[in-house]
């Protein structure tokens, strides 16, 4: 009888199930032409490779001015080319939907046409304030020289202690290493991962390792999107006010966040970090051993001076004494070898004097005759 009931069950496909909620999910405002406005999101600043145009078409983003909620935004080509990323716009389209395979509910806007262009959203242009604001406020306490610092206590041959802060699931401290190389010994430094997208986390961390216990706090992450926690103005004014210097390796080198305006120093990418550290490291091993070297000769010499003394010392007063008109009677041989030489110079000169009177004195008698000739 049970096996009857399951029997009679009608059975499905995850495709059928998908088609079918798919041609039922009914929204009133689904076709009609409305107008959407917010911060256009631009996927292709998101991407390692060139975006794809689908049928004249891309597919980027719109999102809420205050908040991270966000949608597909389907733009024509001509469009999208007088767009500029994360600026405020209004569009006037229509909204599709459609469940992907994934059984996801998936929201497009399908933009006909751009009606309005207001620039960055108000909200953006005072956390910008802001930004300068923290900045002017770092100016004030001075930055430091990073660079400066890391090869002045390599050179002193102490290693410098670095706290990396870097994403849960990030292989960027792989990238750091490898840049680094044999080098990486010359170096301290902790990991410290977190979830770089979380704003309490970011200033947790900061409060756990700011406590004089590193000489810098490096803040690394590799490029794509979620970079805005770097223009929070907690997260700035946090980081502003570091014991350690503060160094950032965020994204690619055409990246850009407010945290890098405050950092001592900033690189590029988390490669260039390393790239960096082992430079300076091998720059300074190399003045390191020249300088050894040139002590060890120095230490020679003098070794070989008290040696020379110590035999001095040792000599009896006769040897002395035979040493000290030993070295008389050469000087007398090379006070009369240069006396000779300087005689012999003296007449060759005259010689020459002599040669040239005579020469003279013809050329006279010649010149005399010729005039009373002619």
């Amino acid at each position: 009888m049970e096996d009857n009931i399951y029997n009679d069950i009608e059975v499905y496909t995850p495709s059928s199930l998908i088609n079918i909620f798919n041609d039922n999910l009914n929204v009133k405002i689904k076709n009609y032409i409305f107008k959407i406005e917010g911060l256009y999101i631009d996927q292709n600043l998101n991407q390692n490779q060139p975006q794809k145009e689908y049928y004249g078409c891309y597919y980027d983003r719109i999102k809420e001015k205050n908040s991270d909620q966000k949608i597909t935004l389907v733009v024509p080509k001509k469009i999208k080319e007088s767009l500029k990323n994360n600026f405020s716009y209004s569009f006037r389209g229509f909204l599709t939907k459609k469940i992907n395979i994934e059984g996801y509910i998936q929201l497009n806007f399908k933009v006909i046409e751009l009606i309005s262009h207001e620039g960055k959203s108000n909200n953006d242009d005072f956390n910008e304030i802001k930004a300068i604001a923290v900045r002017n406020n770092k100016n004030l306490k001075d930055f430091k020289n990073f660079k400066l610092f890391v090869e002045d206590k390599l050179l002193k041959e102490q290693k410098p202690q670095f706290a990396i802060v870097i994403g849960n699931n990030a292989i960027i401290k792989d990238d750091i290493f490898n840049a680094l190389g044999e080098q990486a010994g010359n170096y301290v430094i902790d990991e410290y991962r977190i979830n770089l997208s979380s704003q309490e986390e970011l200033i947790g961390i900061l409060k756990k390792v700011d406590d004089g216990r590193y000489d810098s706090i490096i803040v690394t992450r590799g490029g794509g999107t979620g970079l805005e926690i770097f223009d929070k103005i907690e997260v700035l004014e946090a980081f502003s006010n570091t014991n350690a210097m503060l160094v950032t390796a965020i994204g690619h080198a055409v990246d850009f966040t407010y945290l890098q305006c405050i950092a001592d120093y900033s690189f590029d990418t988390p490669t260039a970090l390393g790239a960096f550290l082992k430079e300076s490291s091998e720059k300074v091993n190399r003045i390191i051993n020249d300088r050894n070297d040139e002590v060890s000769k120095l230490n020679n010499t003098m070794i070989l001076m008290k040696e020379e003394y110590d035999n001095l010392n040792e000599l009896s007063i006769s040897e002395k004494s035979d040493i000290s008109r030993s070295l008389e009677l050469e000087k007398e041989e090379i006070k009369k070898d240069l006396t000779h030489k300087l005689e012999e110079k003296n007449k060759e000169i005259a010689k020459i004097k002599k040669n040239f009177i005579v020469t003279v004195s013809v050329l006279i008698v010649l010149f005399i005759m010729y005039k009373l000739i002619f």
